[in-house]
């Protein structure tokens, strides 16, 4: 889904299930996918399992996108259980984690 909103460009991209090594590829596909969108919107409210193969394309990704100019946003919200990983990792403190859809929209 993209759609325009006062100039930016917004992708979301919605997951789901099981992200571990071997969604590795597909995940990576997908977010590729995003193209030149200057917002994109990792929607992990379905997610009920990722593991560090998974994380590491989301800090590739969040790398590429810093390289040009483009925001990187996840929904995670914190009682979904995937949340804890991000906070034991200390991820929390570089991804953008938003509880919804509406407020990964407003940033």
């Amino acid at each position: 889904m993209t759609e325009k909103r006062t100039g930016n460009t917004i992708e979301v991209i919605g997951l789901g299930g099981e992200l571990d090594v071997t969604q590795k590829q597909a995940l990576t596909a997908r977010l590729s996918g995003a193209g030149n969108a200057e917002i994109t919107i990792v929607d992990l409210s379905a997610v009920t399992y990722i593991d560090s193969a998974a994380l590491t394309v989301f800090i590739e990704h969040l790398k590429e996108a810093q390289r040009s100019s483009r925001d990187l946003r996840f929904i995670v919200a914190r009682a979904q259980p995937i949340h804890r990983i991000f906070e034991v990792t200390g991820l929390t403190r570089l991804f953008k984690l938003y509880e919804n859809q509406e407020q990964a929209k407003r940033g």
